[in-house]
């Protein structure tokens, strides 16, 4: 489980923090606070204790402190946390704590934890505007950045102090998104060497005046920090921009088209990535000395410009070349597929101008493909940078385990209004999917080709491009974890994003329950997966509509001896009807009120009546387990075993309310 540290200073906004640690721990993330003392005095200590669930640290010397014992064990608390944090965000933060943090003053743990750690930093600034204009702040952020630190700016709006400006602490809703993506996608191109070209490029007519073009620079600088964030060591190479980046990367400067072809050159032999989104002049004059006289007619000679991305792949084979097409109303796709062709690029972005003038902050562009073109919506620009690096590098998607304890089976087979009723929960494991654009369209189980119909079958009701779908996870698949539909919901999100397709979260899933029922490779839906949370399901109906229990136990354990096929039990009709009357009757003895050990001991004898739980291997260790006082069952359906207690040879696991999403 990822450990996320949230460092939470004095600003008014301090309370809206609470919102999230839960949001992460929803997400199902280890959140540890750490609290300023002026922090303390604005938000209770308790109050973080409760939303993250672990103990909130504040002090560098906690009471009781004995330097004996820390030289003893080799062990101090907070470097521990550095050393395991995912990301260290800083919310809010104050112009105290950044000039601190800029100036590497470790005054309390906070700053002293921001200095031990390696973790990315995250910074959400927030303060009066006044403050925030201030030359010291911008001063200190521009440090901050230099160093690596990653600064998320201030919202615009009412501030506490009466004033009206930028200084808001943007809503924890978009924190806990800027957070996740950067837990989960730093490593996307860890060790890529990415070269960014932006901005448009001006030739001299004379020693005052120049020709240029309306490019703000804004897509390629979304580009540059999307690399960076996701690891890559960056080189941005820019001519005129409106924008300045906010994370750290090799900044160029250059101001005409030779310039950069010179610049480019120099360094595209080292390149895994080039993004050329730089907008660079297609004609170059014959420079005058001096200043031309304003009152005379003046003709100007005009040269085309050698095209740079013509040059690139000649430059270097290996890399991996994006391109960008503006072009005016129609011709667009026809203009982008031949600038795909002549320059050997692997995508082109194209713009259509005519609807999306240049300079503004959104715009709505198509990704050209030899196999393809994927039609993004209109999106912000940082949305539509991840846009086209996920579909170089592959959407991820998150679905967790889910254990089923009781369950019945109703529905014809085959039919996709099939399902089931049941009890069960999720868990802080499961699959992980990556999904790429690929020659081919190919299965891929931890590392191993897989013979996956249930995955193929979402692909194929998804897709029109062949694509790898790479599943990672550490659990067993047929041991009843659920771990088919896990697959099957992970790859519908991971593809739904990846190809930016207009279906929502319940479509996307909706498509992984219909391969999942046509495939006979779980009960029926994937309910449990795309809620999360310990539920039950009543009624049938809607294949994805649960309600969650109030357990309020976390920990469970559990060992796998052993797959069960799924298909053999719930194709049988005489193994449904047995099943559906225990699994009746086990139902009728959950109430609203339920807790860990009952549902467990109701499970097991569910298990018992169903036939279901029949290897002896199980049989023998729940025994063992219920000797030493604990509660222990089958997990539905599969040779395995969950428990209330620990025991020899098992693995531990969280209870989560962690739904299925894209990461």
């Amino acid at each position: 489980m990822n450990t996320i540290l949230i460092g939470v200073s004095s600003g008014i906004a301090a309370f809206k923090a609470l919102d999230v640690v839960r949001g992460l721990r929803k997400r199902g993330y280890r959140v540890v606070v750490l609290m300023t003392d002026s922090a303390r005095k604005m938000v209770p200590e308790k109050d973080f204790e409760k939303a993250s669930g672990n103990r909130v640290l504040s002090q560098l010397f906690p009471r009781n402190f004995n330097y004996k014992k820390v030289l003893k064990e080799r062990k101090v608390e907070h470097i521990q946390l550095a050393d395991e944090a995912a990301v260290l965000a800083i919310l809010p933060a104050t112009a105290n704590i950044i000039a601190n943090l800029a100036h590497g003053i470790a005054y309390d743990l906070v700053t002293t934890t921001a200095l031990a750690t390696r973790a990315p930093l995250l910074v959400f600034p927030s303060m009066n505007v006044n403050m925030w204009q201030n030359p010291a702040t911008q001063e200190n952020i521009r440090t901050l950045i230099r160093r690596g630190a990653i600064i998320c700016e201030p919202d615009c709006g009412d501030l506490a102090c009466g004033y009206i400006g930028k200084g808001r602490l943007p809503e924890p809703e978009r924190i806990v998104e800027e957070i996740v993506k950067l837990a989960e996608k730093r490593k996307d191109l860890a060790g890529k060497r990415v070269i960014v070209t932006a901005g448009g490029t001006e030739e001299s007519i004379d020693d005052v005046r120049v020709i240029t073009n309306k490019s703000s620079g804004k897509m390629g600088i979304a580009l540059a920090e999307e690399c960076r964030k996701r690891g890559a060591r960056v080189t941005l190479i820019r001519a005129r921009t409106e924008v300045e980046p906010s994370v750290f990367m090799k900044d160029i400067r250059v101001r005409s088209a030779g310039e950069m072809l010179l610049a480019l050159k120099k360094r595209v032999k080292e390149a895994d990535y080039v993004f050329h989104a730089a907008a660079v002049s297609d004609y170059t004059v014959r420079k005058r000395t001096g200043k031309l006289n304003s009152k005379k007619k003046v003709k100007l000679m005009l040269r085309p410009t050698p095209k740079i991305i013509d040059k690139i792949k000649k430059w270097n084979k290996k890399a991996v070349l994006i391109g960008f097409k503006a072009e005016y109303g129609k011709k667009m796709a026809a203009s982008a597929r031949r600038l795909l062709l002549r320059s050997g690029a692997d995508l082109i972005v194209a713009n259509d101008i005519s609807k999306h003038a240049f300079g503004k902050d959104s715009s709505e562009v198509s990704l050209v493909r030899k196999k393809g073109v994927t039609r993004l919506p209109i999106l912000l620009k940082p949305k539509i940078a991840e846009a086209i690096v996920d579909s170089l590098v592959g959407a991820k998607a998150f679905a967790p385990a889910n254990v089923s304890c009781i369950f019945q089976v109703y529905g014809r087979r085959g039919s996709s209004k099939r399902g089931s009723l049941g009890v069960g929960f999720t868990l802080d494991k499961g699959a992980i999917v990556r999904v790429k654009h690929s020659e081919k369209t190919k299965i891929v189980v931890n590392g191993k080709p897989w013979n996956f119909p249930t995955v193929m079958d979402v692909v194929r009701e998804l897709s029109t491009f062949p694509l790898e779908v790479s599943i990672a996870s550490e659990l067993p698949f047929g041991c009843g974890f659920g771990m088919s539909g896990a697959s099957a919901l992970g790859t519908a999100l991971a593809i739904g994003k990846l190809l930016r397709l207009k279906k929502s979260r319940e479509e996307l899933a909706l498509v992984a329950h219909r391969s999942e029922v046509r495939n006979s490779t779980g009960l029926g839906d994937v309910a449990g997966q795309y809620t999360g949370g310990f539920m039950i399901r009543r009624r049938n109906g809607n294949p994805l509509a649960v309600e969650r229990l109030p357990v309020s136990s976390r920990l469970v354990f559990f060992k796998a001896f052993g797959p069960i096929e799924t298909r053999k039990v719930i194709n049988s009709a005489r193994k449904l009807r047995k099943i559906n009357l225990a699994g009746a009757a086990a139902m009728a003895r959950i109430g609203k009120k339920a807790d860990l050990r009952s549902i467990t001991e109701i499970s097991k004898e569910f298990a018992l009546s169903s036939g279901l739980l029949r290897d002896k291997r199980v049989k023998k260790l729940i025994g063992a387990i219920e000797k030493k006082g604990g509660k222990a069952s089958m997990i539905m359906l599969g040779n395995a075993v969950f428990s209330t207690i620990p025991f020899k040879g098992c693995t531990k696991a969280n209870i989560v309310e962690e739904a299925a999403r894209a990461l």
